[in-house]
């Protein structure tokens, strides 16, 4: 596509630019850039019929024009088509792109047409021509797979339009691409934290929205904790806050301290030991704080999350409250289609419950307790269920056995 260009000095200050509607006439089609002085510029606008038919420009009763440079549009204005004429007001110097759209009404915005800009330098004034292509949707904007997040292992991410044909371009270093800029022929492997900037181009057809998508990769770290056993637990940073990647299966200084579901050691190696709410207090009174303080049945520098800082974790993996749980829970190990993503590392197993001597539930949820009693007789904890989307927050009878997260002081 021939780009043709005009720079011109303009005086200093804000002038504005008018949209005339004039009766169609024949320009090549193109794309402009013009040189803005310090301030704004004014030009008259000729639409031309393009490869569009008089009929077809005549279809749109409503249009906008847009002034736009690499960060984006900078200045618009939109009016009747039958108005004639828009004012628009282009901030600051440097150059701008000038494109132009024709709509059906301004209430459902059906696209009808698109305009290109080119500069016609014809005339005692520079004159900017919007040719009307052939394009009457832009190309549809890329899709990422997997989507942003954190992982924690390496991700190979696929880029995709649902435009037939189109070709996309992307870059990995934060910069905004172009057609110039890598052209995506097989997936990308992102290793380390990083940001992928995609746009989706076809011949006759308005370039796609850039996408944007950032993996934040945190692989998982171990911490040895000093237990009868010399366990070791994997850990994950999730915001602020670093958290065992396990649940805890310490049995206490005397071994015996939680058990195992269905009494199975196979089931402690698993989904870690089922704790009442005061084996995993060790003594100590409730706490509402963030950080608790209370260590507990937790390793040396590590301690017994309060409700709070449950809240804390669910708010940085979504403040929406819809979908925390999927990315919490682990990829495998859930009953039927209950698996979640595991985009944070936390890897959340259906461990189940144990009350009286009856383990229930393993493969379909997982309970986890808290520092914070509710009252004498209940704690809050927090449920995963295969089910759900969410994490669950609620209190039960101190009795029962729950798993326990420990984390980091």
């Amino acid at each position: 596509m021939k780009t043709n260009r005009h720079s011109s000095s303009f005086t200093r200050g804000v002038l504005p630019v008018f949209l005339a509607l004039l009766s169609m006439v024949g320009c090549q089609q193109g794309s402009a850039t013009e040189s803005v002085s310090d301030g704004s510029w004014n030009a008259a606008f000729r639409v031309s019929a393009g490869n569009l038919t008089t009929t077809q420009m005549a279809s749109a009763t409503w249009v906008r024009v847009e002034a736009s440079r690499s960060g984006g549009v900078v200045a618009f204005a939109e009016a009747a088509y039958d108005l004639g004429r828009v004012t628009l007001t282009i901030p600051n110097a440097g150059a701008v792109d000038i494109t132009l759209t024709g709509y059906d009404n301004s209430t459902t915005r059906t696209v009808m047409w698109v305009g290109t800009a080119w500069i016609d330098n014809g005339g005692t004034n520079p004159v900017v021509a919007l040719a009307a292509g052939p394009g009457l949707t832009p190309v549809s904007a890329p899709t990422f797979s997997p989507d942003s997040g954190s992982y924690t292992t390496a991700q190979t991410v696929t880029i995709s339009s649902s435009t037939t044909g189109a070709e996309i371009y992307y870059t990995t270093d934060g910069s905004t691409p172009t057609s110039s800029s890598t052209k995506y022929t097989t997936s990308v492997s992102v290793g380390s934290t990083q940001t992928l900037k995609a746009i989706a181009l076809k011949s006759g057809m308005t370039t796609s929205s850039v996408e944007t998508r950032t993996y934040t990769i945190q692989p998982l770290a171990t911490v040895s904790v000093t237990d009868p056993a010399g366990q070791t637990y994997k850990t994950v940073t999730i915001g602020s806050q670093t958290w065992m990647a396990e649940n805890l299966n310490y049995a206490g200084a005397n071994g015996t301290t939680g058990v195992c579901y269905g009494n199975s050691t196979d089931s402690c190696k698993k989904y870690g030991r089922l704790y009442t709410w005061s084996e995993v207090m060790q003594g100590s009174t409730s706490s509402r704080t963030s950080p608790s303080n209370v260590k507990g049945i937790c390793p040396t520098g590590w301690h017994v999350p309060s409700d709070a800082e449950w809240t804390t974790l669910e708010n940085y993996v979504d403040a929406s409250g819809s979908t925390e749980g999927t990315k919490l829970k682990s990829t495998s190990g859930w009953s039927d289609t209950g698996n979640g993503t595991d985009a944070y590392g936390f890897r959340a197993l259906p461990g189940g419950q144990v009350f009286i001597g009856t383990s229930d539930y393993a493969g379909y949820l997982g309970y986890w307790w808290t520092a914070t009693e509710n009252d004498a007789a209940n704690a809050w904890r927090r449920g995963m269920n295969y089910t759900r989307t969410t994490v669950d927050r609620n209190y039960q009878n101190n009795a029962f056995g729950h798993a326990l997260r420990c984390l980091e002081d």
